[in-house]
């Protein structure tokens, strides 16, 4: 009986799990999940990091509707 053998690096199985993976709806659904939730994440990051960086306005400035950012 003849017996192929082949040398398998890492790369070769991260390639193969990747492939095998990517063929599945759980994967492609995971990735998708993770995809929204980082968009949504860095959506309340940036408009955290923009409250926190524009200076609010006096009362004066509310009362007669003038923007703090003039």
């Amino acid at each position: 009986m003849h017996r192929l053998a082949y040398n398998v690096t890492i790369d070769d199985a991260v390639d193969v799990g990747f492939r095998m993976a990517g063929r599945t709806q759980a994967f492609r659904r995971q990735i998708r999940l993770i995809v929204i939730e980082a968009g949504i994440f860095g959506g309340v990051a940036f408009a955290a990091a923009w409250i926190f960086y524009t200076p609010a306005p006096s009362a004066g400035d509310f009362l007669i509707g003038r923007r703090a950012w003039n």
